[in-house]
């Protein structure tokens, strides 16, 4: 080696260990450095199974989730505006199902049934038609259309009522209770909450009734809590939801404000079994107990509710 470049390099690196602790040597000379094994550390192995545990579970949620659609789904506690081929479709075949299906109570006395409220949630729509002193209420969805017609008068609604379904997810598979009532004020003067089944949904809740003409908003407040909004036109409201949540209150909309009231509601008596045929009435009020004679169809009987 050329002496000027070794004098240079002794030099160099007497200088670099000037720089170093007095027992690196003795750590350096105490390193094991045996051949390393491919086992991992205990720390480090169980660190990466609760990574993989981590990742397989996130991948299970997905594919749970992914799986199965949720009851009615599409709905909202909001109604969307009724327009488009939606509510033409729902409509039109509303109209081939009350053509379909004369009056409990026989011919209408009015001049056809007219669309009066229409209330449309996802993909679901229901329609309030009135022809004369008779009323209908239309649900269609995705696979079913149901229909229930009763007699009106004026603020009261009372007489015969009959369902009837079609479609592989039909509505109308049973009513496990209806509940008729009104507002002391009269601001409501008169509603029913029907508990009903779907054969592809489960069960659902539907709430309809005709208010004072001052009224231009009604919010239900469910006994959970939480409020649906109602759509309002004609006279009449109507609104529905997943489950069976009853109502507790409602909040009105008036020219004057908006109130909260109480609802006097009390339980009809329970309908025959899904499946049955006929027709029955019911009257009640919030100070007399409900009366019903005959016997109701599929869906639920309107009972009379003073004001």
């Amino acid at each position: 080696m050329n002496q000027n470049l070794e004098t240079d390099l002794h030099a160099a690196f007497s200088r670099q260990a000037a720089w170093l602790p007095a027992d690196a040597g003795i750590r350096l000379r105490a390193v094991d450095y045996n051949p390393r094994t491919g086992r991992l550390s205990p720390r480090l192995t169980v660190g990466a199974l609760g990574g993989a545990v981590v990742t397989a579970g996130t991948v299970i949620s997905v594919v749970v989730l992914g799986a199965a659609q949720p009851a009615f789904a599409g709905w909202s506690a909001s109604p969307t505006a009724a327009s488009g081929p939606q509510a033409s479709s729902a409509d039109a075949a509303c109209q081939a199902k009350l053509a379909a299906n004369p009056p409990p109570n026989g011919p209408t006395v009015g001049s056809g049934w007219n669309a009066v409220t229409t209330d449309v949630r996802g993909p679901f729509t229901v329609v309030i038609f009135q022809d004369g002193t008779s009323a209908a209420t239309c649900f269609t969805g995705p696979s079913f259309t149901v229909l229930s017609q009763s007699s009106v008068n004026g603020q009261a609604s009372s007489g015969s009522e009959s369902v009837t379904g079609s479609g592989a997810g039909t509505g109308g598979g049973g009513s496990s209770s209806v509940m008729v009532g009104g507002t002391a004020s009269g601001d409501i003067a008169h509603m029913t909450v029907a508990h009903l089944d779907s054969t592809s949904d489960g069960p659902y809740t539907l709430a309809e009734g005709q208010v004072q003409s001052d009224v231009t908003g009604v919010t239900l407040v469910r006994s959970d809590g939480t409020d649906v909004q109602a759509t309002t036109g004609g006279g009449w409201f109507v609104a529905w939801w997943p489950g069976s949540q009853d109502v507790t209150s409602a909040e009105l909309t008036t020219p004057s404000g908006t109130t909260s009231e109480p609802l006097n509601v009390q339980s009809l008596p329970s309908p025959p079994p899904p499946g049955t045929t006929g027709s029955g009435s019911c009257t009640a009020s919030v100070s007399a107990p409900a009366v019903c004679s005959g016997t109701s169809g599929t869906g639920p009987s309107t009972g009379t509710q003073g004001g």
